[in-house]
């Protein structure tokens, strides 16, 4: 592990047995840190706009709709009411599902990464903001379904809005005594303060969609520059 691949100030979360790896328990977002699904979430959400009479803004704009829930990006960037913002989420919906959960491939080096991880003894899930269903379809055709114990995401009734709560979740069902420690790499600030809020270690994907300023203002505990850098750290014996 070389340099400033990985950096940052927090401590092993615990410690397992001498042959365990460092977090025994792995939680990945999907979106820019998993697979790079910028083409399908913009197009859905350009297609989402237009059907509310509204201009779209530049793509490079676009890219901040990739990680929050699509309702709260369309209050928070369009000025949406939390009316309209449903009715412009059920327009992405449509169209993501359709097409756009079709239009992503897997970051070059996260199949080693995950490879690597499982080697080392790791269980992994996926926690995502996506929709649960979307989040299934989308690791099936990504090929990665067989190398996750589960696939945790929110739901249309809305549970499961907040990141710390899918985080408990998967928690919940992986480990539910709490006794291995567990960490979330993601590349947005939610997954770094998800982590924070559900009280497990933290790792920021510096080659998804967030700047390393905004994963360190959030307070990630460890910063990776790409998937074999993590997976360097990650798999490590405590």
């Amino acid at each position: 592990m070389g340099g400033d691949s990985i950096s940052g100030p927090e401590a092993c979360q615990g410690k397992g047995s001498p042959d365990m790896p460092r977090y025994p328990l792995v939680f990945f977002d999907l979106d820019g840190t998993l697979a790079d699904s910028r083409p399908g979430i913009v197009a859905a959400v350009r297609h989402a706009l237009g059907r509310m009479g509204r201009e779209a803004p530049p793509d490079g704009d676009l890219t901040r709709f990739i990680g929050p829930p699509i309702t709260r990006s369309m209050r928070m960037f369009c000025g949406m009411s939390e009316a309209d913002a449903r009715a412009a989420y059920g327009h992405f919906r449509e169209h993501y599902q359709a097409a756009g959960i079709y239009d992503q491939a897997l970051y070059p080096g996260v199949p080693e990464m995950l490879d690597g991880l499982a080697a080392a003894g790791a269980r992994m899930a996926i926690v995502t903001g996506k929709i649960t269903r979307n989040a299934d379809e989308a690791a099936r055709f990504l090929g990665l379904a067989p190398r996750f114990a589960l696939v945790a995401g929110s739901e249309l009734d809305g549970a499961r809005q907040d990141k710390a709560d899918t985080i408990r979740y998967a928690l919940d069902r992986l480990d539910p005594e709490r006794r291995l420690p567990a960490v979330m790499g993601g590349d947005r600030d939610l997954d770094i303060l998800g982590a924070r809020g559900a009280g497990v270690g933290s790792v920021g994907a510096l080659w998804g969609y967030g700047p390393r300023a905004e994963l360190e203002a959030a307070g990630a505990g460890w910063l990776a520059a790409s998937p074999l850098d993590l997976l360097a750290y990650l798999a490590a014996e405590a």
